[in-house]
C-alpha cells in the first residue's frame, strides 16, 4: 500500500515538474537587440541596355494579324424579339451572338445548351456578346433571359439550331 501511494506521489511530482517547465518564459533583457541584416546601398548608373529582340521582326507578321477574324453579327441569319436578338450567321464558325436591345438595370442572361453541356452567360444591355458553341457538331438551343424578381428569370427569346462546323478541330 505504501508502494502504491509512493508511486502516485512520484507521478504527481513528475507531472507538476513537466507542466511547470512548459510554463516558464524567458524574460528579455534590455541589452538584446533583434537581428537584422545590414546592407550598404551604393549608387548605380544604368547605361542604355540592349533590349532583347528589339531589332527582330514581329513574331506574327502584320499581314497575318490583319487576317485574324473577329466575331461579327452580320445579321444574315437573325432572330429577333421585342427585347433580344440572336445572330446565328456564324454557326458554322462555332459561335453565336446575342444582344439585349433595350437599356436596363435588370440582370440579363443567355444560355447556350449544347449536346452535352449547358453554359449560362451574363449579357450586357445594348452590346453584342459572343458565345462559343463548344460541344462541337450537334443540336444547340440559345435562350435569352431577363430577371423578373429575385432569382426568377423570364425567357425572352429561344432559338434551336444545328451546328455543322466548317472545320472540325476535334479531328485534327
Amino acid at each position: 500500500m505504501k508502494l502504491k501511494f509512493a508511486k502516485k506521489i512520484l507521478m504527481l511530482v513528475m507531472c507538476s515538474v513537466l507542466l511547470c517547465g512548459c510554463m516558464q518564459t524567458k524574460e528579455s533583457t534590455s541589452s538584446e537587440t533583434p537581428f537584422t541584416d545590414a546592407v550598404e546601398v551604393q549608387e548605380v548608373i544604368i547605361e542604355n541596355e540592349a533590349v532583347a529582340l528589339a531589332d527582330s521582326p514581329a513574331a506574327v507578321p502584320t499581314s497575318v494579324v490583319s487576317e485574324i477574324k473577329k466575331p461579327q453579327a452580320s445579321g444574315i441569319n437573325l432572330k429577333k424579339s421585342d427585347k433580344a436578338e440572336i445572330d446565328y450567321s456564324n454557326v458554322a464558325e462555332g459561335y453565336v451572338m446575342v444582344k439585349y436591345t433595350k437599356p436596363t438595370t435588370k440582370a440579363i442572361r443567355s444560355q447556350v445548351k449544347g449536346p452535352t453541356t449547358t453554359y449560362t452567360y451574363t449579357v450586357s444591355p445594348e452590346n453584342w456578346e459572343v458565345f462559343p458553341l463548344s460541344d462541337g457538331n450537334g443540336k444547340y438551343q440559345v435562350t435569352v433571359f431577363e430577371n423578373v424578381q429575385g432569382t426568377n428569370m423570364q425567357c425572352l427569346h429561344l432559338y434551336p439550331l444545328q451546328l455543322i462546323l466548317k472545320m472540325n478541330l476535334h479531328h485534327i
